[in-house]
């Protein structure tokens, strides 16, 4: 499974698509990464109750609370892909201000930096999704993520245009 997530990801522009409620793929991963997460607390809680109502039943078959990896290693590669986070950062901006992402741009001056930003709009699912990664999962995927933006902002002014958009 993993093997073919990663061929899609080299092979075909999938890192890029929306799902059918016109979410990027690493909104999704994450949102999914969540919730398995939430899950499996639920599950291990549960577990936890049961095993002290019923510690007379030894007999009770034992669950699989192993969190769940495929989704959390494809976050970690999605987050490590550029055209992945571009296009999460690219989320909510309007067509006018997409077709700056879309091609190589001259480096803004200061004043219209800031203009491009008071019209900045659309950004509630990058919103949503800042605060998912910084309050729900793991440091080391932040860091993914903040590598991955500080590598490409080194050498592409798209990207220090991109990353201008957490402000």
């Amino acid at each position: 499974r993993m093997s073919l997530f990663k061929q899609l990801l080299k092979d075909t522009n999938f890192s890029e698509l929306h799902n059918y409620k016109a979410e990027p793929l690493l909104f999704t991963l994450v949102q999914t990464v969540i919730r398995q997460v939430r899950e499996l607390r639920k599950a291990q809680s549960a577990q936890s109750f049961r095993a002290r109502e019923s510690r007379r039943d030894a007999a009770a078959p034992p669950t699989n609370l192993d969190p769940p990896k495929f989704c959390n290693e494809a976050l970690k590669i999605v987050l490590a892909d550029y055209k992945a986070v571009k296009a999460m950062l690219i989320e909510g901006c309007s067509e006018k201000h997409k077709g700056h992402y879309n091609r190589n741009v001259t480096v803004l001056s200061s004043e219209e930096q800031k203009q491009c930003l008071l019209k900045q709009s659309g950004t509630a699912k990058l919103d949503c999704f800042t605060y998912y990664l910084v309050t729900k999962c793991t440091a080391e995927m932040l860091q993914i993520l903040i590598n991955t933006l500080k590598s490409c902002s080194t050498r592409d002014k798209e990207a220090t245009l991109l990353t201008e958009r957490f402000r």
